[in-house]
């Protein structure tokens, strides 16, 4: 079964899953993640990236969706990310093990 999630980020660098206010029970492996971006910008990146170098931006209404991982990868959890978008509003659709 699909999840949808969505977090408006602000303008600090914040761990996803937190944002969301998922903890470790419901912060559940995923085989893919889908990320699409409204109002404005907003930049993805592991734990390990800093807030001025992030791995992957996610532009505003009108873009492609940014696909995360593939259906014989994984697993992923909404805390391996951080973002960073001052009033973005962030749609995540994840497809669950």
């Amino acid at each position: 079964m699909i999840r949808h999630y969505e977090v408006t980020l602000t303008a600090a660098a914040q761990n996803v899953a937190t944002a969301l206010g998922l903890t470790a029970a419901t912060d559940i492996p995923f085989r893919q993640l889908f990320f699409q971006t409204f109002t404005a910008d907003a930049y993805l990146g592991g734990s390990t990236v800093s807030t001025s170098s992030f791995g992957m931006k996610l532009l505003a209404t009108g873009s492609p969706i940014t696909t995360v991982g593939g259906f014989d990868c994984g697993p992923l959890k909404l805390s391996d990310f951080y973002a960073v978008g001052n009033t973005a509003v962030v749609h995540i659709l994840g497809i669950p093990f």
